[in-house]
């Protein structure tokens, strides 16, 4: 019976996991569901920030991750971080509830068009944001070059071809685990482009197939809503956000260059 699960913590051996990929909504995530954490007292955990914090420790992030009743994983799909599991091969579709010995559990994988994927990600790589510091690595098969300098004169067909195999690896993980997704009746398939069409009734669908307490969602939706519904912001808003990039100007180029190449429509 769903309505028992209503308001279930990780105390009773209840967990709602949230999965995205690498442009598919992950900021969008993070912030809501730490927004939702902070100010209804739900305990929030990022497994891949943890992974990639070099100051992290992994047994206090261990034992966050034991206690957490929102798990983000933004690389769904791929190998779990090994301060979860010492199996290298773990891979997060399941896996991730059964490292964290959940009883049951409910699944938001926000996933997006495939193609919208790669050129969004390969126009934030073009903006060599500080977060991504490979961008600055000398890499063999550009002959010495780093990515970040590569981008920064290649023609777009060029650029599409180089970020497909950058992303090449992720994009699998999104269409493997959207599959596994729709064979799972606790797992919900969420498209970001839903999020940008309507946002309040994307969300509000979301956290009832994570079974938050129906006398809550509305305050819920409401509040991330007022603070994170991109349509809300100001130009300014829009603009200086790192993530954002619909309205890059090198979108449309890099689009009618991607659609011309046979091997990256198909």
């Amino acid at each position: 019976d769903d309505a028992s699960l209503e308001g279930k913590r990780r105390a009773d051996g209840f967990i709602r996991v949230v999965g995205t990929h690498h442009k598919t909504g992950t900021s969008l995530s993070a912030d809501v569901f730490r927004t939702v954490s902070r100010e209804f007292a739900y305990e929030f955990f990022d497994v891949r920030h943890a992974e990639d914090s070099p100051n992290a420790s992994a047994r206090a992030s261990l034992e966050s991750f034991r206690t957490a009743d929102i798990v983000l994983d933004y690389h769904f799909g791929k190998t779990l971080p090994r301060y979860l599991t010492t199996d290298p091969t773990t891979r997060s579709w399941r896996s991730l509830t059964t490292v964290a010995g959940a009883s049951d559990y409910r699944v938001a994988h926000v996933v997006r068009d495939p193609l919208a994927t790669l050129i969004s990600g390969l126009v934030y790589h073009m903006r060599h944001p500080a977060d991504e510091k490979w961008l600055s690595d000398a890499r063999d098969e550009l002959r010495g070059q780093t990515y970040a300098e590569f981008l920064a004169q290649a023609s777009p067909i060029d650029r599409v071809r180089a970020e497909l195999v950058v992303a090449d690896e992720e994009l699998r993980a999104l269409v493997l685990t959207y599959a596994d997704c729709e064979r799972d009746r606790r797992c919900i398939n969420t498209r970001l482009e839903d999020f940008d069409s309507d946002f309040k009734s994307t969300l509000r669908r979301v956290l009832r197939h994570l079974q938050f307490p129906r006398a809550e969602v509305t305050a819920m939706v409401d509040l991330a809503a007022s603070l994170h519904d991109t349509k809300l912001w100001s130009a300014t808003e829009v603009e200086t956000n790192v993530h954002l990039t619909r309205n890059s100007a090198e979108r449309e180029a890099l689009f009618d260059a991607a659609l011309r190449e046979r091997d990256v429509r198909r």
